[in-house]
């Protein structure tokens, strides 16, 4: 009977009968509305500020009307709990309906679900819609200065400049595309550091550099308070490093008004190494700290002008402090009181004086800074413009744009190292490697894979295939030219 179903069920559950007089519910439903036992035998109506007594009148007075039970979602007032009410008519043996079943059954866990699948749609489309715009960016003075350079009528100040900008815009161009690699890299756990004995100075003086010309651009008065006198070594990816802190830095150069106050600081705390970048800029609502380390997130600057990013930093940079066993923090007061970025390095990545001249690599030496080169490219433009850049460090460099073509002139002129393309239109790249491996003349010979495609899976099937190293398109030169006197 009632009763029986009332003792055994762990369903919040509540007994109203015709009159919408409360006879019975159970310890679940108690604890959901704040019921007591002297509940029973009062009117819903007595109890309207614990109950959305308004929707379950109207739902009750519809099922004892109709006799067809009746489902929707209600949420509490404050929205940090949401239930589906099914309101049930209640039939005696003899078939009477002596009242109603209100049934709570929580989906808070469903309904937050489905709300984070919905923001992270919105937050996807406004991130393609910004990668689209942050991609055209650079293109644009691209697309001029390339024209420029076509000219006759260009002078020499002028052709300096157009290859500036292209160098300056690729540079950002191969950025973005590198933190999008990197954040897919940590989220998937195939993210490695390579880590090295660094001086904290040399890092914190690289990423000031990198920043340096974005603060003067608006007149920033920066402090550096430097670490403490005597010097500290981390055993860290320096690499890594220096892109966080330079990404702080950035920030703050971007939200901080024209004349305003960013400072870097250092601190030795008794489990942490703490650098902080401080600035007087926008600063940030306690919403936007919640969420500003999350994938896809800009937090947008309180003017009418548009800042450039992806919103991927900060999500990257806390990536890469927990690879490290370290961690980033964020304070501000509010809105237009700045804000303050820490990094958290583990005291246990201080290396001493000792280990670190131990473990020191020693560079080669003897060997003759000109190589022989082969680049083997089906893109004429790209194999044609590695051609230049190597031939102006003296370089002497062949050039083939078939696999065929590569392995004909590889066994002419017997290059020392190739730069080969795994995209070639007659075979592979991965096959044009182990086919110069077979030979007696490619046994020895420095064989690059340059590819549009970066993942560890890719770098882990160029080693197999036989090549040295792995580059990924659009190629650093500063990189290609130290891996070619190695």
């Amino acid at each position: 009977d009632l009763r029986n179903l009332f003792d055994s069920t762990q369903i919040a559950t509540i007994f109203l009968d015709r009159y919408l007089v409360i006879r019975n519910f159970t310890p679940a439903v108690a604890s959901l509305y704040n019921l007591i036992p002297s509940d029973q035998g009062r009117p819903l109506s007595d109890i309207v500020t614990r109950l959305r007594y308004s929707v379950l009148r109207e739902d009750v007075a519809h099922v004892l009307a109709t006799l067809e039970p009746l489902e929707r979602r209600v949420d509490r007032e404050d929205n940090s709990a949401h239930y589906i009410l099914r309101v049930l008519p209640y039939r005696e043996p003899d078939s009477t309906v002596s009242g109603v079943l209100l049934t709570f059954v929580d989906v808070s866990t469903i309904v937050r679900a489905e709300e984070a699948l919905v923001e992270a749609d919105v937050r996807k489309d406004i991130f393609l819609a910004t990668l689209s715009h942050e991609l055209r960016n650079p293109l644009a003075p691209i697309r001029v200065a390339a024209q420029l350079l076509q000219s006759s009528k260009v002078s020499s100040k002028e052709l300096k400049k157009a290859q500036a900008i292209i160098a300056r815009q690729v540079g950002h161009m191969s950025r973005l595309l590198d933190d999008l690699l990197d954040v897919s890299r940590i989220t998937r756990g195939a993210f490695l550091l390579k880590k090295e004995y660094t001086d904290l100075r040399v890092l914190l003086d690289s990423a000031v550099e990198a920043v340096r010309p974005a603060m003067d651009a608006k007149q920033h008065t920066f402090r550096l308070e430097p670490p403490p006198p005597s010097p500290i070594h981390l055993e860290v990816d320096p690499v890594r490093i220096t892109q966080v802190l330079t990404n702080l830095l950035t920030n703050a150069a971007k939200y901080t008004p024209a004349g305003g106050i960013i400072s870097l600081r250092t601190e030795l705390e008794a489990q942490y190494l703490s650098i902080s970048v401080r600035d007087n800029g926008v600063g940030l609502t306690p919403q936007a700290i919640a969420t500003v380390f999350n994938m896809f997130t800009r937090v947008e600057a309180r003017s009418t002008v548009s800042e450039p990013g992806l919103g991927i930093g900060l999500a990257l940079a806390k990536g890469l402090m927990q690879l490290h066993e370290g961690y980033i923090k964020v304070q501000s007061a509010g809105l237009g009181h700045g804000s303050e970025f820490t990094v958290c390095l583990p005291r246990s990545l201080i290396a001493n004086r000792s280990d670190q001249e131990s473990e020191r690599p020693t560079d080669a030496s003897g060997r003759s800074a000109t190589r022989r080169i082969l680049v083997a490219d089906d893109n004429v433009d790209g194999a044609e413009s590695v051609k230049m850049l190597l031939e102006s460090s003296g370089h002497e460099v062949h050039v083939a744009h078939t696999g065929a073509q590569a392995l004909a002139v590889a066994k002419r002129v017997l290059p020392e190292i190739a730069l080969l393309d795994i995209g070639l239109p007659d075979m592979s790249g991965y096959d044009l490697a182990q086919s110069m491996r077979h030979e007696a003349w490619g046994k020895d010979m420095t064989l690059i894979a340059v590819t549009g495609w970066g993942q560890d899976s890719d770098k882990r099937r160029a080693l197999a295939a036989g090549f040295d190293q792995h580059l990924t398109k659009p190629i650093d030169p500063a990189r290609l030219e130290k891996l070619a006197l190695d």
